[in-house]
């Protein structure tokens, strides 16, 4: 079996990082033209719209992993979670009513004001939750290093 060094590794995984980056906004680009731009329905680029969260989501497992996104001079508050989550509702919701306005002509009515709100309470409840996640999973993590330290 053939072994790599240091230097190929290196070399491979810069290749790899610029091969993903490259796919990743390539979807993003592509969810944007078909939505935004061809008017498309939402059933025509579902696929691509969900790789684009999956690889977000496996960028972000990623990059915790590699303690590359680690809070290490702020802490993580719930104050900090309840902005981010309010945020990310509003922008949710902003981004239904753009779309429906502009993009689909769509009339101003109640029924589009129910779907907001139901839309934008999941996006406040999952950012939440996963937030509130994250601030565990960090807080253990930094007691760990903490504790290696301190025997260290």
């Amino acid at each position: 079996m053939y072994q790599i060094d240091e230097r190929q590794e290196k070399i491979i995984g810069k290749g790899n990082s610029v091969i993903l980056g490259f796919i990743y906004w390539t979807l993003f680009a592509s969810i944007m033209i078909q939505a935004l731009f061809l008017k498309k329905h939402m059933s025509q680029w579902i696929v691509e719209f969900v790789l684009f969260i999956i690889l977000s989501f496996w960028q972000l497992v990623v990059y915790y992993k590699a303690g590359i996104w680690e809070l290490k001079k702020k802490k993580m508050t719930s104050k900090i979670i309840l902005l981010a989550s309010t945020i990310a509702s509003l922008l949710l919701g902003g981004l239904i009513l753009a779309t429906n306005l502009f993009v689909e002509k769509k009339t101003f009515s109640l029924a589009l004001v129910k779907r907001i709100l139901l839309y934008s309470v999941a996006a406040f409840v999952a950012a939440f939750v996963l937030l509130s996640l994250y601030k565990v999973l960090l807080n253990k993590k930094l007691k760990k290093t903490n504790e290696e330290l301190d025997q260290n």
